[in-house]
């Protein structure tokens, strides 16, 4: 069978690896053509091992005199990476990252940028199995759990020293290996969509991830998360591991997952006969990680795993880490209590009182390191997307109905009227203050009129191509306030939407694209685009896939005289 060569159009064997006529590299259909590319100039790749919406993460060689290394390498399509300042963050986010030198933390190499545009990070690679793997296997014994748990402490230790928050912990982030005859090796992945305390106070036009399930109160809530927000992940992952359950009722979308986080109680630790053993202490720490206010949460890893393991000889993340073994050896001594009831009236660990950390808060603007890990390995599944500030919480007040539009335009569809504000939100959780109204025309729409208002299960259906217009009330624009909170807030289910576009502005003829191939909720904070006065909002489905959508709202807006033309 013959090929046809793409540069130069001559024919060749079908197995050719390169053109006999212009020496081009050839690439089977269907293949990725990045499988033998040498990238950066030393790491040639050769398989792919995961792939997502926004890029892939490749396994790859380098050459190292007679011998090669294997690695494994992130890249970001150049699609995804256009703006400058994007790239800007991204290179000073690597930076950041490179420099964490835990044992337990997957080691970065090198970044850069490539021929066609994209961004690529060259790390470390493991031949291991996900902690998520391992977990679906059932709840793990006590010592094994508490040894990779104090490894992991000790990886985000480090980072939270450096004033790094992780904001992904889960099991698919860490990968456990045998490594250099030691057993169960931790490596914490994914520091790339970290926030770092010192990172400047700019707003990236990016997103920052997370997992519903894992997620902190404070990361639905619109606080900034710092390192106890971490910790409240770790505690969710490590009452997984010690249960093999989860210690809230689950949830099918984020909206549901917020509210467990943000409201519902944890089943006790005690509850799981595959607990009850464990030492008083183990289980107090862990439950106390999961307390709704960050300021009653072990105040860091560090005190984390003291609680875990008692306070003694645990002075640092590198006396948690693979390599220097007191917290291992304080997990055998822990689960000693287990295997020898006779123990079990000694006194326990002390469990900790925590402190509010001080000086920790990341600031609000999302670094561009975080795209670079948005969707590249969803095969993981469970990634919700946040831009800018993460998500409010669900628990807001009800808005009043409207009649829904379909497949109309301006020209004869009739005015929806205008919808007043919700009352006030009893809960302890800000929320928009206004709710935007359909604007007289939505394509391609279904039930538009079921976007708008409180989170209520109900979702407007943007399909291939179509466009959902809202505006504010009569008479009203969008305020900013030239500060860090979010000013529009639309929900989108990530798991079933493709990707939109949001466009803004303060008339029908001058929209500016402030937003585009997002696949998830997106709090707008519009000082980052220069944008004042937005009156309408237009919400495009760029893909074959459709939208679909739940909550939109606003934040604050001001009365101005009723814009020319409305």
């Amino acid at each position: 069978m013959l090929a046809t060569c793409s540069a130069c159009g001559r024919s060749n064997t079908s197995d050719a690896a390169y053109c006999a006529g212009c020496g081009a590299r050839q690439i089977a259909p269907g293949a990725d053509p990045r499988i033998g590319e040498e990238i950066l100039g030393r790491y040639r790749i050769t398989a792919k091992l995961g792939e997502g919406s926004m890029g892939a993460v490749y396994r790859a060689e380098q050459n190292m005199g007679t011998i090669t290394r294997p690695v494994a390498i992130k890249i970001l399509l150049a699609a995804h990476v256009r703006d400058p300042a994007l790239r800007r963050r991204f290179i000073h986010e690597c930076e950041i990252v490179v420099g964490l030198e835990h044992p337990n933390t997957i080691k970065f190499f090198e970044f850069g940028e490539l021929p066609d545009g994209s961004l690529a990070i060259v790390m470390e690679y493991v031949d291991g199995e996900s902690l998520a793997s391992i977990l679906a296997r059932g709840p793990m014994p006590a010592e094994r759990a508490l040894r990779i748990i104090g490894q992991i402490c000790g990886s985000l230790h480090e980072a939270h020293s450096r004033g790094i928050v992780h904001r992904d912990i889960k099991p698919e982030n860490v990968l456990v290996a045998n490594v250099a005859g030691e057993r169960d090796v931790a490596k914490v992945l994914d520091f790339g969509i970290a926030k770092s305390a010192d990172a400047g106070s700019g707003t990236l036009q990016g997103s920052v991830l997370g997992t519903p399930r894992y997620m902190s109160p404070e990361q639905f809530d619109g606080r900034i998360p710092d390192a106890r927000s971490d910790v409240y992940s770790l505690g969710v992952m490590t009452y997984e591991m010690l249960t093999g359950a989860s210690p809230f009722t689950s949830g099918k979308t984020v909206f549901e997952w917020a509210q467990r986080h943000l409201s519902e109680a944890p089943v006790p630790i005690d509850a799981h006969p595959s607990a009850v053993s464990l030492p008083a202490a183990v289980r107090a720490t862990v439950m106390q990680a999961l307390d709704k206010d960050p300021a009653r949460r072990p105040a860091s890893a560090l005190d984390f795993a003291r609680g875990l393991f008692g306070r003694e000889g645990l002075e640092s993340s590198w006396d948690l880490g693979t390599h220097g073994t007191r917290a291992a050896s304080a997990a055998s001594a822990a689960t000693d209590v287990v295997s020898n009831p006779a123990r079990a009236s000694a006194t326990p660990p002390t469990v900790l009182e925590p402190e509010p950390i001080a000086g920790t808060r990341s600031p609000v603007a999302a670094l561009a390191i975080g795209a670079i890990v948005l969707g590249i390995v969803a095969t993981s599944g469970g990634y919700y997307l946040f831009s800018g500030r993460t998500a409010q919480a669900p628990s807001l007040p009800p808005a009043p109905t409207t009649t829904a539009i379909a497949d109309t335009d301006a020209a004869t569809a009739p005015p929806l009227g205008v919808r007043e504000p919700p009352p006030p939100s009893t809960t302890t959780s800000p929320g928009p203050s206004i709710w935007f109204q359909i604007a007289h025309y939505s394509r391609a729409t279904i039930e538009p009129a079921a976007a708008t208002g409180a989170p209520d299960q109900q979702y407007a259906e943007i399909t291939s191509g179509g466009v959902l217009t809202l505006e504010v009330l009569p008479g009203s624009v969008i305020a900013t306030d030239e500060g860090p909170e979010p000013d529009i807030y639309i929900a989108v289910d990530a798991a079933r939407s493709g990707p939109y576009q949001v466009e803004a502005g303060s008339s029908h003829e001058h929209l500016h694209v402030i937003d585009g191939e997002l696949t998830g909720t997106l709090p707008l904070d519009l000082d980052q685009y220069h944008l004042h006065g937005v009156r309408y909002v237009h919400l495009t489905s760029l893909s074959s896939r459709s939208v679909f959508l739940d909550t939109v709202g606003i934040y604050r807006s001001e009365l101005v005289s009723a814009p020319a033309g409305h």
